[in-house]
């Protein structure tokens, strides 16, 4: 038993070591977007019962309501992970990313058919909130129509990694079982983490849903991942209008700061070398150059470097933005 505990705490404490995370309870989720607070993504799980019910299964314990919700239990076991892996190398290059083409992978067992005898829908949010450095994930019934269900069982899990590819712990899990008096639109749950570390995150929802005298109604997903440095602020999502080309993130969330010693030197005049090899690239944009500042998109401080691939035109008020999130990584 000894050996048992000691194992439970050297595992917690390489979890903070990776991630600095501090798992803080649930409590009822708020819809007010303060400042500072960022929402990430906002998914919706979409349920219906069968227009037949179902009602005529062999098996008598088939109909049977606690069965029905023992089996919705059994079935929510299926997308309980301690971890997942992000396999996407075609989308790194020179230790970026592109964050943003990635899909969704989806596993559900029906689609809504249209008018039905009863339909409810779950909304899966996630928001980084800057003022407490959180991540939190929040389960809510937004919508309940005709005739209600019985139970829903739901999971909102948050995992966590220091590469864009590879493995991601779970740093978070969020469960919420919806009895027959909770299911109505507006019951929710929230669950909240604080962050000490720049990871990438990747979320895994869930929502059963049991209606009398049904089979277990699911939809799961997997998300893409995100990146968000040590206060909780989502790395910059920036597309070039003229030449379609999205800024990249370091495939490094935690990448470390080169020796000053050891840097490349900055070039004084690498703007106008800039402005002239982009013209020549990809023709004249039509820009007002001085409202625009040449970011590195891997900081020197970082081991970047003043090849032109490593550049990336931003507007002033962009760019602070950007700086900023590097300056808090």
């Amino acid at each position: 038993m000894k050996k048992f505990v000691q194992s439970m705490l050297l595992s917690l404490l390489v979890l903070v070591a990776l991630f600095g995370f501090e798992a803080l309870g649930a409590k009822a989720a708020s819809t007010d977007k303060e400042d500072g607070v960022t929402s990430v993504s906002k998914e919706i799980l979409k349920f219906e019962v069968d227009k037949n019910k179902n009602a005529k299964l062999v098996d008598i314990e088939e109909v049977n309501t606690e069965k029905q919700i023992e089996k919705a239990d059994q079935i929510s076991k299926n997308f309980n992970h301690d971890y997942l892996y992000h396999s996407d190398y075609s989308a790194v290059k020179n230790n970026t990313v592109n964050l943003y083409p990635s899909e969704q992978q989806k596993t559900s067992s029906h689609k809504v058919q249209g008018k039905v005898p009863g339909f409810v829908e779950v909304q899966v949010e996630t928001l980084l909130k800057e003022k407490t450095r959180t991540v939190t994930t929040v389960i809510k019934i937004v919508r309940v129509m005709g005739e209600k269900p019985v139970y829903i069982n739901a999971s909102h899990d948050l995992f966590a990694s220091r590469y864009y590819n590879g493995k991601y712990v779970k740093v978070l899990d969020h469960k919420k079982k919806f009895t027959l008096i909770e299911i109505k639109p507006g019951a929710a749950s929230s669950k909240s983490f604080k962050v000490g570390a720049a990871s990438y995150y990747k979320r895994e929802y869930s929502a059963i849903v049991v209606w009398k005298d049904s089979p277990p109604s699911y939809d799961a997903q997997t998300s893409s991942p995100f990146l968000a440095n040590k206060i909780a602020n989502l790395y910059p999502h920036v597309k070039n209008s003229h030449n379609k080309e999205v800024m990249g993130a370091p495939a490094d969330a935690q990448i470390k700061v080169v020796p000053e010693d050891q840097r490349e030197k900055r070039d004084s005049n690498l703007r106008n070398k800039f402005i002239t090899w982009y013209t020549k690239q990809y023709g004249n944009p039509k820009w007002n150059w001085s409202g625009y500042e040449i970011h590195h998109v891997i900081p020197l401080q970082y081991g970047g470097s003043n090849h032109m691939s490593n550049l990336f035109p931003l507007q002033k008020d962009v760019h602070k933005k950007v700086t900023r999130w590097w300056r808090n990584k």
